[in-house]
């Protein structure tokens, strides 16, 4: 795997998906808000939250082609 293609996406989901996963292990008591009742499904949304993270990290980015604004400028 090319090291220029990993990013923070995919070290924010990880660890997003490992909280989740302790979470769930722990039946909801390692993952809490405080100030806020425990429901026990908090390690839902950061299951979620990371696999997001991690589908957008693996998305290709939209850089310009370099060249592209000065073409522009010239012709406009």
């Amino acid at each position: 795997m090319n090291l220029r293609r990993l990013n923070s996406f995919h070290l924010l989901g990880a660890l997003l998906l490992t909280v989740a996963v302790i979470g769930l292990a722990s039946g909801g008591k390692f993952v809490y808000d405080p100030g806020r009742p425990i429901r026990g499904n908090e390690w839902v949304i950061y299951g979620l939250a990371g696999v997001l993270m991690l589908v957008n990290s693996f998305l290709p980015s939209t850089e310009p082609k370099r060249g592209e604004k000065l073409e522009k400028k010239k012709n406009g």
